[in-house]
């Protein structure tokens, strides 16, 4: 029980450290096509 629920918070925080790079990135490069 205890097991599986450390290893869900270790994949809920892997992905949204992933979905935040992912975000990161995309407004990084719409900003560079934006020219500023």
């Amino acid at each position: 029980m205890d097991d599986s629920v450390t290893r869900f918070q270790e994949y809920r925080e892997r992905l949204y450290g992933l979905l935040k790079y992912r975000a990161d990135a995309t407004f990084n490069l719409l900003d560079s096509l934006s020219g500023r």
